[in-house]
């Protein structure tokens, strides 16, 4: 089984593509965001109001603000994906159980380490 770090890119209309890890963290946290909803031209509900209603500019600058706001989710993703995956390449262990083995005994004693080997799994 390989763990693949992956990546993730968010792109102007606020949809995403990815892979791997990256993906899975950026999902994770971009469900915890709590962006703004975009207004209309001519809103007047809250934070609006009829004498100070939504304009396009309005629009704009929500809508910036909330691709900032994913697209820092992505940078982190990235970021932590990469250094997960490289963390379990260089520190992951094999433990070889006789379950695995079903029923044969392969272990030296029971919970001890068989078999340690580093780059266990391919970042890609």
């Amino acid at each position: 089984m390989a763990m693949e770090a992956g990546s993730i890119e968010v792109f102007d209309d606020e949809t995403h593509h990815g892979s791997g890890l990256a993906l899975a963290l950026y999902e994770a946290d971009a469900g915890t965001l709590e962006l703004p909803e975009v207004p209309s031209v001519g809103d007047t509900g809250r934070p609006y109001r009829v004498e100070r209603p939504a304009t396009q500019a309005d629009i704009e600058q929500v809508r910036a603000g909330r691709l900032r706001a994913l697209r820092e989710v992505a940078r982190r993703a990235n970021a932590y994906a990469g250094a997960i995956v490289g963390h379990m390449q260089e520190h992951a262990e094999v433990r070889v159980t006789e379950r695995w083995l079903g029923g044969v005994s392969a272990s030296p004693g029971p919970g001890k380490v068989l078999m340690r080997r580093r780059r266990l799994c391919r970042c890609r």
